[in-house]
């Protein structure tokens, strides 16, 4: 097949510090590792960063099939929705989620909103829009604040979790001012922490599940991924959190946490590929933190390859999974299409 592979490298700062475009940044190695696995496996691949000229590119390279990497619109990521809405305007079939269910969970509040209404635990929540505005009576400190658009960590440090009120408004103040969207306020769940990389679509499949273990962290230190345990190596908190693919936990547990994760891959109907971030409470119930509908699937130190290799997949066998299952799923829509059913 022909394949466009789609990807965005951000060039500037449009929210947030320049610290945080180093997340945005690291893409190229993923481009390029799929590329090779791809073009191994037969394909003809043309490279296509995403920008203003994306719609004539694609009518000009006319591909069979796109894999999507694209995180935004050039340097704006909450555009991300609006790639598979191009491609589904032009007809073209790609891989991983719609654009219904990137614009959900680029929203922390939808997101859990719908989570939560379909009885999958998810830590309780409350949006602020000004530092000022009064806190619920039903949320119980510890709480953390996060971004309500950011990913990949963007936004968190171990100034997150807040004790007290005073620390709660500055905080979200901080939100409201640096990253100019408002601020997602939760209960903090101070338990192990966990990742599920899910394949597939009408029977999704979890594949190993990873624990964030936080070691050595100093007592004033919280043990949560920031940004600088994600992205900073010469960081302590990066040195420090270390990944464990397959994690050591009871089958009991770990049946329990692939339960919550493949409920919530399918109420955001998430696509071919997707990663749900959890944590355990003291009763060892999973809460769901976060779903990835497009996470990090680079070949190098990502959770998705370390638990694909966990799983007995190498990393070029994960690529061509996600690439199949993409396939069929869209082999599907248009059986559906050219044989409707009569009533």
């Amino acid at each position: 097949m022909r394949i466009a592979l789609l990807y965005n490298f951000p060039s500037e700062v449009v929210r947030g510090t320049e610290l945080d475009l180093i997340a945005d940044q690291d893409i190229i190695k993923t481009v390029r590792a799929v590329e090779s696995v791809l073009k191994e496996d037969g394909h003809t691949i043309e490279t296509v960063k995403v920008d203003n000229n994306l719609y004539e590119n694609l009518i000009r390279i006319r591909p069979d099939f796109v894999f999507n990497l694209a995180e935004g619109f050039g340097s704006n990521d909450l555009a991300e929705p609006y790639i598979p809405a191009i491609l589904e305007m032009m007809g073209l079939p790609y891989t991983g989620s719609g654009p219904l269910t990137l614009s959900v969970a680029l929203d922390k509040s939808r997101a859990k909103q719908i989570l939560s209404s379909l009885g999958i635990p998810t830590p309780r929540f409350h949006i602020f829009s000004n530092p000022t505005q009064e806190l619920p009576l039903h949320l119980r400190f510890p709480l953390i604040v996060k971004p309500i658009h950011e990913d990949a960590s963007i936004g968190i440090t171990n100034d997150s979790v807040v004790r007290d009120e005073e620390q709660l408004r500055k905080r979200i103040a901080y939100i409201l001012e640096t990253y100019r969207q408002h601020a997602l306020v939760e209960e903090y769940i101070d338990g192990r922490e966990f990742n599920v990389s899910i394949i597939g679509n009408r029977n999704p499949v979890a594949l190993p599940i990873e624990e964030l273990e936080f070691r050595n962290f100093p007592e004033n230190q919280n043990r949560i991924c920031s940004y600088s345990a994600k992205w900073i190596p010469d960081s302590e908190e990066f040195k420090n959190t270390v990944p464990v693919c397959p994690a050591n936990i009871p089958k009991q547990i770990e049946n329990r946490i692939k339960r919550v994760a493949i409920a919530a891959y399918k109420a955001l109907e998430c696509q071919d590929y997707a990663r749900i971030d959890l944590r355990l409470d003291s009763n060892n119930n999973p809460y769901v933190l976060e779903v990835n509908p497009n996470p990090d699937i680079g070949p190098e130190d990502t959770a998705f390859s370390r638990a694909a290799q966990a799983g007995g997949l190498s990393y070029s066998q994960l690529i061509k999974t996600i690439l199949s299952y993409a396939v069929e799923r869209h082999a599907s829509i248009r059986r559906a299409e050219e044989n409707p059913i009569r009533i």
